[in-house]
């Protein structure tokens, strides 16, 4: 799939060839071709008896017009337009981007493209928004041809009234000549192209500032060998049917002067030229289905804007929707939270209420002890009573003992002091002999020290 937005620096130019079908159409598109414009690769084949030589458009892209007008639930020979209020929906939104893929895949690298399709008359805003998004500039090309020729030409094709033809012919170029204002576009005569087609390349290139190159021996002879009289299988004069519409032939004389002219004409008169003839002649045929279709054309774009109402309002509804299922999630994402935090506590309490079971259990226990302890307490108290009145007893008992023990202290400490006073008089009278005794030992060793001296001299004499 080409990618058309990368950076080049080749400008892209598209070349929507439009008008009414049998209207040379194709033989446009062949010679655009031949010039050096590039088509696209799926190309519808030829049907012989309708067109042998070739249609030169894109098969896919024509059954994507065929699948949105039937989806409005129109078709190409429908009379009425597309709404205005459709191309601004999110239906719109999506036929955008499957026409956009549709572009890239029947392309590749590109500087002039054409693709052709009448069908775009009904199309084309759809068609700027799509090329516009993609960096390609539309360049309309609108084909001309005498609506009475149209008329015949769909009347042997299709098998079409010539009133009812004419009223297709003439809503399908009304619709691409207002939708198409402001934009770059050129207007092609059927005759012109037949008559000089060299000519009509270089107008086509002279409005859009193009390289297409129409002065070229190979160009002419490829011309030659395409465009013929054969080509053209109806010729009618406007003055040549007496019942043309008043209206048809303003219109057709105005498209006439825009082929004609070298500048975008400015001046949409024909319009109320139109609607003055659509007030002189109301009961005609021609009047009677304009004013079908405008009403229903009215109706279309009261309904779309009908449903595009709504869709805002479902789309306000789809967004608050949404806000609220995201705050529903929220919710759900707190709720789950809360309770895996419920789950937490649940855990919690079911484990205090364990520990109270055990703690209640554990009192009656300690219950059922101080109860035995009490008891104990009433039995030791009674044996305390007890034991206080023998207390008492043996207080009574020890005061006694203690008086009589201090009774026979004092006695016996009477006793003592006598004994002590005797002792000390007998130890007075031992001390005194011992000092006497002492006396005659002092006086013994002195008779023995007195005797040793003596025998002492008597060895000594005996010796000499």
């Amino acid at each position: 799939m080409t990618d058309f937005k990368k950076k080049s620096t080749v400008r892209k130019s598209m070349l929507l060839v439009t008008g009414m079908h049998r209207s040379g159409t194709s033989a446009l598109t062949r010679v655009l071709n031949f010039s050096g414009a590039t088509l696209p690769k799926a190309l519808l084949a030829p049907v012989k008896g309708e067109n042998e030589k070739g249609f030169w458009e894109s098969q896919r892209i024509m059954e994507f017009h065929d699948e949105l007008l039937e989806s409005l639930g129109g078709d190409w020979n429908a009379l009425h337009s597309v709404p205005s209020q459709w191309f601004s929906s999110d239906e719109a939104g999506f036929y955008k981007t499957k026409l956009i893929d549709l572009i890239k895949n029947e392309f590749d690298e590109f500087e002039t493209a054409v693709i052709k399709d009448p069908r775009i008359c009904k199309l084309s805003p759809l068609w700027n928004a799509a090329l516009t998004e993609i960096g390609v500039a539309p360049h309309y090309i609108v084909c001309v041809r005498s609506p009475i020729e149209v008329a015949q030409s769909l009347g042997v094709r299709n098998g079409y009234s010539r009133s009812y033809s004419i009223n297709l012919w003439f809503n399908y170029l009304t619709a691409i000549e207002k939708s198409t204002r402001g934009l770059k576009r050129v207007f092609i005569s059927y005759d012109n192209l037949l008559a000089d087609p060299s000519e009509v390349i270089s107008r086509v290139d002279g409005f859009f500032d193009l390289s297409l190159d129409g002065r070229t021996d190979v160009f002419e002879e490829k011309v030659r060998a395409f465009l013929s009289s054969s080509l053209r299988h109806h010729h009618l004069d406007m003055n040549d049917v007496q019942d043309t519409p008043e209206v048809v032939k303003h219109f057709y004389s105005w498209l006439e002067r825009q082929c004609a002219s070298q500048a975008i004409d400015t001046d949409f008169g024909y319009e109320l030229n139109i609607e003055e003839a659509l007030e002189k002649s109301p009961n005609s045929d021609f009047s009677l289905l304009q004013k079908g279709v405008r009403q229903t054309e009215q109706q279309l774009n009261q309904t779309y804007s009908a449903v595009q109402k709504l869709s805002q309002q479902h789309a306000s509804s789809t967004k608050r929707e949404a806000e609220q299922i995201k705050d529903i999630e929220s919710l759900n994402v707190l709720l789950q939270k809360e309770l895996s935090q419920s789950e937490i506590l649940e855990n919690q309490y079911r484990q205090l209420v364990s520990q109270h079971l055990s703690l209640k259990e554990r009192h009656v226990e300690l219950e059922r002890q101080n109860l035995a302890f009490t008891g104990r307490h009433l039995e030791l108290e009674k044996k305390h009573l007890v034991l206080d009145r023998k207390c008492d007893r043996n207080d009574d008992e020890i005061s006694r003992m203690k008086e009589r023990l201090s009774n026979e202290a004092d006695t016996k400490r009477n006793k003592l002091s006598s004994l002590r006073e005797e002792h000390e008089v007998e130890l007075q009278r031992h001390f005194k002999q011992t000092q006497i005794l002492n006396q005659k030992l002092v006086q013994h060793q002195s008779s023995i020290e007195l005797n040793a001296g003596m025998s002492e001299k008597l060895r000594t004499a005996e010796k000499t």
